[in-house]
């Protein structure tokens, strides 16, 4: 299974969710589309200023 991820998937992946890492753990292959890393990096930046 190809399992498309966006950022409210990784942020419950990072709060502990049992239940996305193991969609996750599942998958064949993850996705992270281009607008999703964009926000992901915007985030990032965001919390080290």
């Amino acid at each position: 299974m190809v399992l498309t991820i966006d950022t409210n998937a990784y942020s419950a992946l990072r709060r502990g969710s049992l239940n996305a890492k193991k969609r996750m753990e599942e998958a064949k292959r993850l996705v992270v589309p281009l607008i999703v890393l964009g926000e992901l990096i915007a985030g990032f930046r965001w919390l080290k200023r």
